[in-house]
């Protein structure tokens, strides 16, 4: 959890980062999902070459058992109910 905390405190400060957040699956105790919202597409493409985050990287080999499934979701609009 560390790991995470530091993560979102580092991403939230970068320009274009609009929101970043980890959630806990309450079905799925093994299972984070990671929801990101970025200004544009060269904010979150600045966001992979940061020094967190090849930390972040680097540190994901000693706490998930298993490769991580990422998958690239693109709202277009975001209306209210």
């Amino acid at each position: 959890a560390q790991a995470a905390r530091a993560m979102c405190a580092a991403t939230r400060l970068e320009p274009g980062c609009v929101a970043y957040r980890f959630a806990f699956d309450l079905e799925d105790p093994d299972c984070v999902h990671i929801f990101e919202q970025w200004e544009s597409a060269e904010a979150l493409a600045h966001h992979f070459g940061t020094p967190h985050m090849a930390t972040f990287q680097a540190q994901l080999g000693g706490i998930i058992a298993a490769p991580p499934q990422i998958a690239r979701y693109v709202v277009e609009a975001v209306n209210p109910l």
